[in-house]
């Protein structure tokens, strides 16, 4: 008797695999290439630009860089050419920055969003819905993200496949836990609602928690970088003063 096709299991030619066992391997496959990565982190910080593109502006920081050593400040040309990569990578740490402060954004304002789904689920609608109500009462990061969801949801993609891209484009624990806590509701059914809810209240806690701690801290951490800064204004000020002075006392020794 034959039995009937299992289409999530088929098996791709040649190799042996099921059809999920090659999506995953080729999607770790990409997560490990340096394009892939550098996508991510520019979808994190809402940059509408290629990885081409950005690439060109490294490019052109680094002539840049190159020109203003070499003809505003008089640097030798084999000095300039030996500094100027350094400035290839200002604009990874102006990525870096903006994605830092986007995630930061993001996070305090999360239970805020739970709270509007709340909302939604308490008065009938559906999940569609309440994250376009997201989309459109909430500016950037959370408008923008639940609006890519909606364009997703809208094109025909998966639930799971919408939530993944939403825990991957904003690396949060709070969403790691709001995403696993909709598959699970997906697969068992229940009250989301109540189950919304509760999260928003651990995530304000967490985050009010996070901010007492940084509070208690903060002299600590201050009085670490006053004491690493020291010796280098020390440094800049003999620099700027007692050069003349300092240069002849070397060349004694």
């Amino acid at each position: 008797m034959l039995e009937a096709p299992d289409v999530a299991k088929a098996r791709v030619p040649l190799t042996g695999q099921t059809k999920d066992e090659a999506i995953l391997k080729k999607r770790s496959k990409e997560s490990g290439s340096w394009r892939f990565r550098l996508e991510t982190r520019l979808e994190r910080a809402n940059l509408l630009i290629r990885v081409e593109e950005f690439l060109l502006v490294c490019v052109a920081c680094t002539l840049a860089g190159f020109l203003a050593m070499w003809l505003l400040f008089g640097l030798p040309l084999p000095l300039a050419a030996l500094l100027a990569p350094g400035a290839f990578f200002l604009p990874q740490l102006f990525l870096t920055v903006k994605i830092w402060l986007r995630m930061g954004k993001a996070r305090a304002q999360f239970p805020e969003v739970l709270d509007t789904m709340v909302n939604c689920f308490k008065t009938g609608y559906g999940f569609n819905r309440a994250v376009q109500q997201v989309a459109d009462n909430f500016g950037d990061p959370w408008g923008t993200e639940f609006g890519k969801m909606a364009l997703e949801t809208s094109l025909g993609s998966p639930l799971d496949d919408v939530l993944y891209s939403l825990a991957n484009r904003v690396p949060n624990s709070d969403v790691d836990l709001f995403v696993t806590s909709m598959l699970i509701h997906k697969d068992t059914g229940g009250n989301l609602s109540e189950l919304l809810g509760n999260l928003s209240h651990t995530c304000r806690e967490r985050f009010k928690l996070l901010r007492k701690v940084s509070a208690i801290s903060a002299q600590g951490k201050l009085t670490a970088v006053i004491v690493c800064l020291v010796p280098l204004v020390i440094m800049a000020f003999m620099y700027l003063f007692m050069s003349e002075a300092v240069i002849e006392f070397l060349s004694n020794i």
